[in-house]
């Protein structure tokens, strides 16, 4: 039995970069109009040199 996975909806994004003196910047890739609950939970977050550029990896 074949199972069905619901299209992906494109939702735009938004990157803020927040950056330390005592440790790496930090990128965090979240919905752009999310409100405060949606932004405890759909957000992704690491070191700014993880993060490449779609165009680089294409």
């Amino acid at each position: 039995m074949e199972e069905r996975v619901p299209e992906a909806t494109p939702e735009a994004l938004t990157a803020t970069l927040v950056r330390y003196t005592d440790g790496p910047d930090q990128l965090t890739i979240h919905p752009e109009d999310a409100d405060d609950v949606t932004m405890m939970g759909a957000w992704i977050t690491a070191d700014a040199g993880a993060f490449v550029a779609l165009d680089e990896v294409r």
